[in-house]
């Protein structure tokens, strides 16, 4: 918890931005389409500061749309999950009280590709 309270000291008011444009995009953004939102920075500015949210765990990439990466918003308590682990930690949190079938994170679980990387 130390770390993690040293790391937020620490972070840029970029990097901060950047976990918010995540956050409120939770179904993940391109390399692109963060770079849309801070057109005044070159992409490696961008990435300059998303790399220690990535080494953090606070930014997840993994997924792919139109042969893009794409880019998750991880909050502290995901911090450190693989995607097909966030999106079942995702489905328990969003069931509240009622819980989720083990054939219902089999099918979730389906629904996850990872990314090949050539």
């Amino acid at each position: 918890e130390v770390e993690e309270e040293k790391m937020e000291a620490q972070m840029t008011h970029l990097q901060k931005d950047l976990l918010t444009l995540l956050q409120n995009n939770p179904q993940g953004l391109t390399h692109q389409e963060i770079k849309n939102n801070f057109p005044s920075l070159s992409g490696n500015e961008i990435m300059g500061h998303m790399n220690p949210l990535i080494k953090a765990s606070r930014v997840l990439c993994g997924d792919t749309k139109g042969g893009e990466y794409l880019f998750f918003f991880q909050s502290k308590e995901e911090a450190g999950l693989s995607l097909p682990e966030k999106k079942i930690y995702s489905l328990i949190q969003g069931s509240g009280s009622k819980g989720v079938a083990e054939w219902e994170l089999k099918n979730k679980l389906k629904e996850y590709s990872a990314p090949k990387i050539k």
